[in-house]
């Protein structure tokens, strides 16, 4: 990958994303940060990391807000439940994940030339 692909590849996964997109894309992200090292994964998890610590805050608040309706805060419970295991997953991804994150320690990177991928020079 060349650098500005590169870049590109490290702003996106370094990107929190909310919980309310969970699914595939945190599995998708950390696949993404690993194939690029040890440092774009550790960024990556502190980056998600703080998004869920702040969200955990504002279901609590929302779920003393909300606790007249019993619907309301058994959806606000299951959102925390949600946010706590990611949370636990993320605590334990970069040990999960040396195996991928050490392999692009190894493995030779293609020269800079400083053009876009699939560009040839003139």
């Amino acid at each position: 990958m060349l650098s500005a692909g590169r870049r590109a590849a490290v702003e996106r996964v370094g990107a929190p994303h909310r919980a309310v997109l969970r699914g595939e894309q945190l599995f998708l992200k950390l696949f993404g940060a690993s194939s690029l090292g040890p440092d774009a994964l550790d960024t990556l998890v502190a980056a998600q990391q703080q998004t869920y610590i702040a969200e955990l805050a504002g279901l609590t608040r929302l779920r003393r807000t909300r606790a007249d309706d019993p619907l309301v805060t058994l959806l606000i419970d299951a959102a925390i439940a949600h946010t706590k295991a990611d949370l636990e997953l993320l605590g334990t991804a970069a040990q999960r994940l040396a195996p991928i994150t050490e392999r692009t320690k190894t493995a030779p990177r293609p020269a800079d030339t400083g053009q876009e991928e699939g560009r040839q020079g003139a």
